[in-house]
């Protein structure tokens, strides 16, 4: 009993709070008996208290006001999935909720916040403007059939790395802004996509420096390399050398 009453002092209060709070439902519910179904109980998940909710059912609370030190936006919400057995989902979903920032002078930083925001809204517009065009561009290479040709088909190659990077950017930021379990896994697929293409962009330039370097010092090479050969070297590599930065085997290859 001793022990427990340790116990008990060391639990901060939000989660000493919670812990009665749930010792109140469990007596509630075994009073009810049988009749209350099955519930999701009260349960601390470190950060937030969750209240016993019915199941089949996602809670929303506010998210907290602060976390290690750190201010966050108690304007958005934290959510976590009630399951049909009466479960509470593994994980509560915090990606909604952003840290308010410190100003240079004191006191929270809602300018700096703002500025972040705005941050965010002109990369989105950068890559969405960016995607617009190589679509239009890529359109044009591939619909006039006067265009076609190995240089050509390399610009191609390089225009759609661009397009897939920017593609990939949009789609995982639009995953981080999901308030569902869904969200996370839907943005690591996405980002690693995203490096996947960004790697495969850094080897399309290296395959346009070739081709180029081939073109001005070494003509009669030119006509010998087959296009399927910069397809190895532009798209293997990316696929061959993904975990490592984009730029080393490159790099290294070059000067060899």
């Amino acid at each position: 009993m001793k022990g427990g009453s340790q116990l008990l002092r060391e639990l901060s209060p939000a989660h000493l709070e919670c812990f009665e709070l749930r010792m109140r439902e469990s007596q509630r519910a075994g009073v009810a008996g049988d009749e209350a179904g099955a519930r999701c109980p009260v349960v601390w998940d470190g950060v937030t208290c969750w209240p016993a909710s019915a199941p089949n059912t996602t809670v929303f609370l506010p998210c907290m006001a602060h976390l290690n030190g750190v201010p966050y936006d108690t304007s958005r919400n934290v959510s976590r999935l009630c399951g049909y057995d009466g479960e509470w989902a593994p994980r509560s979903n915090y990606t909604a909720c952003l840290p308010m920032l410190s100003g240079r002078v004191g006191g929270v930083g809602e300018q700096r916040a703002a500025a972040v925001d705005n941050l965010a809204t002109i990369h989105l517009l950068g890559f969405g403007v960016s995607a617009a065009a190589l679509t239009i561009g890529l359109y044009i290479f591939i619909r006039l059939k006067d265009l076609r040709c190995l240089r050509n088909t390399i610009h191609i190659n390089l225009m759609f790395t661009y397009l897939m990077v920017c593609i990939t950017w949009l789609l995982a930021t639009s995953a981080q802004m999901i308030e569902t379990d869904a969200g996370g896994p839907v943005f690591c697929i996405l980002f690693l996509f995203h490096l996947l293409f960004h790697i495969a962009n850094f080897s399309w330039m290296f395959v346009e420096g070739l081709y180029l370097y081939l073109l001005v010092l070494r003509t009669f090479y030119v006509d010998k390399i087959k296009l399927r050969l910069y397809l190895i070297i532009g798209w293997g590599e990316s696929a061959a050398f993904a975990p490592l930065p984009p730029n080393t085997i490159i790099v290294i290859i070059w000067f060899l």
